[in-house]
């Protein structure tokens, strides 16, 4: 009955100190929506508070651009494949893509108990809101395509055929920016519906 009543409280312990490790409002984050890193630890050099916070931040930011360059990895190559006209996209694991673009999504908050002297940060991205990022710049280069295309007709009917064929060369150029938002995308985890779409 006693070695019960120990164990009971080793885990009673055990399951406090792991919920103090962010605080409770702090869940959300830790749920499926979401790529994150919660950091905590006692400020036992007395840094000031902000500079604690931002001791923590920075591991946390660390951590999750971590997480993000090995799902990049897992991810990164785009294989592009025509057949009869239609195209498709495969991904495979071997180009690295850059994981700076991706870190303006990050967001963080931080928390600090003045007295036990225990900090918290998390860094995570939401990851509907990534998406919906990534295809407003799908959809931006799409409407630009789009827009000179029209534009190069314009040329044409005008009598403007040089014009009309630059116009259309610049159109070229904006397909090779569709790649690295496609591939973000998928990262974020857009649906192969979503992603055949934008690659027809």
């Amino acid at each position: 009955m006693k070695r019960a009543y120990i164990i009971l409280c080793s885990l009673w312990v055990f399951l406090s100190a792991n919920a103090q490790q962010y605080p409770p409002e702090w869940a959300k984050y830790t749920l499926g929506g979401y790529m994150y890193d919660v950091q905590s630890d006692s400020n036992d050099k007395n840094l000031s508070e902000t500079d604690f916070k931002d001791y923590l931040l920075n591991i946390a930011r660390t951590n999750l651009a971590k997480q993000v360059q090995v799902r990049v990895q897992d991810v990164a190559n785009l294989d592009k494949q025509s057949v009869n006209g239609k195209t498709t996209i495969t991904y495979s694991a071997n180009t690295i893509f850059s994981t700076n673009v991706n870190l303006k999504l990050v967001e963080t908050k931080t928390a600090y108990d003045l007295g036990t002297k225990v900090g918290y940060a998390i860094a995570y991205i939401d990851r509907d809101a990534a998406r919906n990022y990534y295809q407003n710049e799908l959809m931006l280069v799409h409407n630009k395509i789009e827009n000179s295309i029209v534009l190069a007709g314009n040329f044409v009917e005008a009598g403007f055929k040089s014009k009309a064929k630059s116009q259309l060369e610049s159109s070229l150029q904006q397909f090779a920016l569709i790649d690295e938002p496609l591939l973000w995308m998928n990262i974020f985890g857009a649906s192969q519906q979503i992603l055949a779409e934008w690659s027809e």
